[in-house]
């Protein structure tokens, strides 16, 4: 008997598990809370329609608001004062968002993932002396279409067994799903067997794939020379690599463009996340 929260890595389907995994770079996931004091200073210091989604890593805050979209800001621990360093000006109705702190990565960029009631899914990013500017502009860097309205992000994972820093997300229809990291390499080699497997499955049941996953908007679909998906690899479409059978797995091997070696990291690697759920 199935429990009445589907336990799902997934995005959109109700009879299989699915991933979708962040964009390029190991990032450390902080922790969500908020200290009492940065609080206090917050409900008194910073102007929201609505707060979805309040977390800190440090002295840095996200703040999502139900209409004006993310806000980043940075508290002085000598002033007690918050100020606005970076905000995306894109109009969105936010469901739910959360900050991830690259803080390995060479780049030293701050990521937020977000959720809007238009069932998307996407990353914006925040890079040191992205601008003269005193306020930045976040810059939206991945986006995808999920068919699901996502409510909330939390560190965790489906797994016991899972080494990796993983971020799970729930549904108002009571699916879970997961998003992992991937390093440079990694999502260089997904995104050429994404590709690659899209030739050769075609259009599942009809439906484009690529025209399903554009982002919606409140006045539509976006176009799909528009979609901006490059960061994001579609577990939902990698996973069915191990579904195909030898002749197919080849082709997609041959359209790829892989080497013996490559292929085989290619094969470990789709393996390895498949453990996550």
């Amino acid at each position: 008997m199935r429990s009445k929260a589907t336990r799902e890595a997934g995005l959109w389907s109700p009879s299989r598990n699915k991933y979708v995994w962040w964009p390029p770079g190991p990032p450390a996931i902080p922790s969500p809370t908020l200290t009492h004091e940065l609080a206090l200073v917050l409900q008194g210091g910073f102007s929201v329609v609505l707060d979805v989604a309040v977390n800190a890593d440090g002295t840095k805050i996200m703040v999502a608001d139900l209409m004006r979209s993310v806000s980043l800001l940075h508290y002085d621990t000598d002033s007690h004062a918050i100020s606005v360093v970076a905000r995306d000006t894109t109009p969105r109705w936010l469901s739910a968002a959360f900050l991830v702190e690259d803080e390995g990565g060479a780049s030293n960029t701050t990521r937020v993932v977000f959720a809007d009631s238009n069932f998307n899914l996407g990353f914006l990013e925040q890079t040191p002396n992205a601008a003269d500017e005193d306020i930045v502009r976040l810059k939206n860097i991945g986006e995808i279409y999920t068919g699901e309205f996502i409510n909330r992000f939390r560190v965790g994972s489906l797994s016991n067994l899972s080494p990796m820093n993983t971020l799970i997300f729930g549904t108002i229809s009571g699916k879970v799903g997961l998003i992992a990291p991937l390093t440079q390499n990694e999502h260089a080699l997904l995104k050429r067997l994404q590709a690659a497997l899209e030739e050769v499955i075609g259009a599942i049941g009809g439906f484009d794939v690529k025209a399903f996953r554009s982002p919606c908007s409140t006045i539509g679909r976006l176009n799909p020379t528009e979609i901006t998906d490059a960061s994001i690899v579609d577990g939902d479409i990698v996973e069915t690599y191990l579904q195909l059978d030898a002749a197919g797995q080849e082709n997609v091997m041959k359209g790829a463009g892989f080497d013996t070696s490559e292929g085989h990291d290619a094969v470990a690697l789709v393996l390895k996340l498949a453990r996550l759920k």
